[in-house]
């Protein structure tokens, strides 16, 4: 009978633990909206946060232009301005330098806060810790128009931060490596339970 409950108990933790696996995966990016870069352009949304974590906003652009093109307008300064409140109160951002580009001159300065990723490259703007249980409110405001960046349909973005994705990442890894375990446990458990099961009904 023992064999029976600890087969049980095995499978139970394992589908705890994969359904853990996709807690810890989801909210990564609390918000996302376009923005259009044209003069006087301003969006204010509302959102929530999933966990108490370091959270980045930025403006991404799609990379369906020459990627040197689209960085070097990126690099001329941010295309926007945020400000963000928590619960009404002014929230103390930690803004990212803008690059420095100096003809002539080789240095990653001049990338600043960009980002680079296959589909996109970023302006990272500012970051800040996240507090679930709180709400917040964010102003976008056109500070650079860029006509012709609309092709690459720029979205203001605040997801989490890229530390905090890699330590989540690992923590999954390991909650589904345990999952595993669990299920290949309960399914050598459950063997062992049904082969003396059928054992001991010859027997009788």
């Amino acid at each position: 009978m023992w064999l029976k409950w600890i087969t049980i108990a095995c499978l139970t933790i394992g589908c705890i633990l994969v359904a853990a696996v996709f807690w810890v995966g989801r909210g990564q990016e609390p918000l996302s909206c376009a923005v259009d870069l044209r003069p006087d352009f301003s969006v204010t949304r509302t959102f929530r946060v999933s966990a108490e974590a370091e959270y980045r906003i930025e403006i991404r652009c799609s990379r369906n232009m020459g990627f040197a093109k689209l960085k070097k307008i990126l690099q001329g300064g941010n295309l926007i301005s945020i400000s963000l409140a928590e619960d009404g109160t002014p929230v103390r951002l930690r803004f990212f330098p803008e690059p420095v580009f100096r003809p002539g001159v080789v240095s990653t300065a001049e990338f600043g806060n960009l980002s680079f990723a296959q589909d996109w490259i970023s302006q990272d703007i500012a970051d800040f810790t996240g507090h679930p249980k709180n709400n917040y409110t964010i102003t976008c405001s056109v500070i650079r128009p860029v006509p012709e960046l609309e092709s690459t349909h720029p979205r203001l973005v605040i997801g989490l931060d890229p530390l905090e994705v890699e330590g989540r990442a690992f923590g999954s890894l390991l909650l589904f490596a345990a999952a595993l375990l669990c299920f290949i446990l309960a399914a050598v458990f459950g063997t062992v339970f049904f082969y003396v099961r059928r054992r001991a009904t010859a027997r009788a």
